[in-house]
């Protein structure tokens, strides 16, 4: 596949949303609404300049309609249904697997149309409306880190919780130049998660060091620019989350809680459609 000069790139940021297979979930509606709600985030951004790129095996129900929300049918098979009920080690590798995979297919599909940025975004997370305008403002040559943002349970959607290096518990974290960021040559996607490329953006933790040792280093973001969602749809958060103590938890809300008023709802798009009481994580 070829791929357009550095001249010939377009100012925009595609944001590749890897989702998780029908295969993987017993509440497929679920699933999709978090989708919805996640890309209704993404089109509430006051830059237009994006475009949305779902990296499935199954069609989502429920989405906008919107000429810049494409859906990108994967050619690899899906995890077997029977992984719900394998160990939680081995069904973090599958799963996760499956998701680094879906995350190189997109990146393939914003590097042959010459999108100048891509943001790996998690099917359940929600962004800024100024993330978009910022970055492209900036143009900067490498990329950008989100450093700071903010965690929301699902079980209190009252309130947000602020996350200094948010980039290590989010995978929505970072916004790398296309044509930069690390690629393989000829993409297998029958490579399971020891594979370098399908693992690389799956551990997000390590993107901005290893794009710094690269000779790229990527740029912060000066402001809370994504929300991350705690829920019982949540991966990370059923299968290796430790649960917090009662105390833990109130000491959070103590120090690092803040209502969720007016102004980040419609930044963040924050309570936007139906947002189901979930399960106490």
């Amino acid at each position: 596949m070829s791929h357009p000069e550095p001249d010939s790139e377009i100012l925009r940021i595609d944001f590749v949303v890897p989702l998780r297979a029908r295969t993987t979930t017993d509440n497929w509606p679920r699933t999709c609404e978090l989708l919805a709600q996640t890309v209704g985030s993404i089109l509430n951004s006051r830059d237009d300049r994006l475009r949305i790129l779902i990296s499935c095996h199954d069609t989502p129900e429920q989405l906008p309609h919107d000429s810049r929300v494409e859906i990108l049918q994967v050619p690899f098979a899906p995890p077997p249904s029977e992984s719900k009920s394998f160990d939680t080690a081995r069904r973090l590798f599958v799963w996760e697997t499956d998701k680094g995979r879906k995350l190189l297919y997109g990146i393939e599909r914003a590097r042959a149309s010459g999108s100048r940025y891509f943001m790996p975004t998690d099917a359940d997370d929600l962004v800024s409306s100024r993330l978009v305008g910022w970055c492209l403002e900036q143009n900067h040559s490498c990329g950008y880190f989100i450093d700071e943002g903010y965690r929301l349970n699902d079980e209190n959607l009252g309130r947000v919780y602020y996350r200094r290096r948010f980039f290590e518990e989010c995978g929505s974290s970072a916004i790398l130049r296309t044509q930069l960021a690390p690629f393989p040559q000829q993409p297998d996607y029958s490579l399971d998660l020891n594979d370098r490329y399908t693992r690389r953006y799956v551990v997000h933790a390590y993107l901005p060091e290893s794009m710094a040792r690269q000779g790229n280093p990527l740029k912060p973001v000066p402001f809370p620019a994504a929300v991350y969602r705690f829920h019982e749809q949540n991966i990370f958060a059923v299968s290796a989350r430790r649960r917090d103590s009662p105390l833990r938890r109130w000491l959070r809300e103590l120090i690092k809680g803040r209502p969720v008023d007016d102004a980040l709802r419609a930044e963040f798009f924050i309570g936007a459609g139906v947002m189901q009481k979930s399960l106490p994580i």
